[in-house]
């Protein structure tokens, strides 16, 4: 078998994926090539959400570009259209590769199991809230299937990453249009317009960053009516607002409160 010369599969939110940039140039296709494959692949929303999510890499020319971080069940559902003995040498080493970062994860995860235990809080003080960890931009995040949502808490109001929200709900796409309004290049900064939302901009290290709260980020899921927005406003209003209130307490006064009736 050819001796690839290149990390195959990497580590994203505890989960080993691959992305569609090395899917091309293991198979020596067209990235272009690749993101239509993906595009047109008949599977369900939910399946697409598990394990397609899109990204933005920087190429050569130093612009921003389209790309998709993909899972393994994702890999080989797109795989099943790659036919060839090379091909088929690559899909092996492929799953190989997943075994193997697969395995490496579980060690750590069974190794990492009683310094868990001894890091949990006070039982004795249940109501003692732990902050969720933030990353290099300071964002807070969490997890809806394969994607990630950032946000922030400022002057006690949760403010969600509108290029999150955009990416989960693919409003403009993985060409940077909305392909059923192809002609009109109608992104989500369009759609916030028309329903007359505005979104909170901020600073976080030089880079300026946009915003919505809540009740604009609900408010939008209700009038775009999409199957992913439908998803996501009951994710929102089952599980978030409870997951920010008890990992917030120190930050959100919810006391005679109620973090939707905040304006941006």
């Amino acid at each position: 078998m050819q001796n690839l010369n290149i990390n195959l599969v990497e580590v994203v939110n505890n989960q080993s994926v691959t992305t569609s940039l090395k899917i091309a140039e293991v198979f020596n296709k067209r990235h272009d090539a690749v993101l239509r494959s993906i595009k047109s692949l008949d599977c369900s929303e939910e399946f697409n959400l598990h394990n397609f999510a899109v990204v933005e890499y920087i190429d050569a020319k130093g612009e921003k570009r389209p790309s998709y971080t993909i899972t393994r069940d994702g890999f080989t559902f797109l795989a099943m259209g790659f036919t060839g003995k090379k091909a088929a040498q690559f899909k092996e080493a492929y799953i190989k590769a997943f075994n193997t970062m697969e395995q490496t994860l579980k060690s750590i995860s069974q190794a990492g199991v009683n310094t868990e235990l001894n890091n949990k809080p006070n039982n004795n003080n249940p109501t003692t809230p732990i902050s969720p960890p933030r990353d290099k931009d300071n964002f807070y995040h969490f997890n809806i299937y394969f994607l990630k949502i950032r946000y922030i808490i400022e002057d006690n109001i949760p403010l969600f990453l509108l290029n999150d929200i955009d990416n989960f709900l693919e409003v403009t796409k993985i060409n940077g249009i909305d392909k059923e309004r192809n002609k009109n290049n109608y992104t989500i900064n369009h759609i916030l317009y028309d329903y007359n939302i505005v979104p909170r901009g901020k600073y976080i290290n030089n880079s300026l960053y946009l915003f919505l709260n809540l009740t604009q980020l609900i408010e939008f899921c209700y009038n775009y009516k999409t199957k992913r927005a439908e998803l996501l406003e009951n994710i929102l209003t089952n599980r978030i607002i409870k997951y920010i209130e008890e990992n917030h307490r120190t930050e959100i006064e919810t006391k005679g409160k109620n973090i939707f009736l905040i304006t941006a």
